[in-house]
């Protein structure tokens, strides 16, 4: 029962660093696409792109909260 637990904590925290890997990528290149992208470039046709990877980074975020909830409640109350 020990090693299933275990097994089951280290998924979780390996879903929880990727997620939040994740997470800081797409926030980071989409905060480099609005503030950097009008500096030089004259057309504004990145709002689209940028939208995509604000929704990506907010679903990433959701599943990070979900992961973040799992582990706890597996490493607190199960034990």
């Amino acid at each position: 029962m020990e090693a299933v637990f275990q097994i089951t904590l280290s998924v979780f925290l390996m879903l929880l660093t990727y997620t939040l890997v994740l997470f800081v990528y797409l926030f980071f290149i989409a905060f480099i696409r609005v503030i950097i992208s009008p500096l030089f470039i004259e057309d504004y046709y990145f709002e689209e792109e940028v939208g995509g990877l604000l929704s990506k980074g907010i679903f990433c975020g959701k599943i990070f909260l979900i992961s973040c909830v799992m582990y706890f409640y597996f490493s607190i109350f199960i034990r």
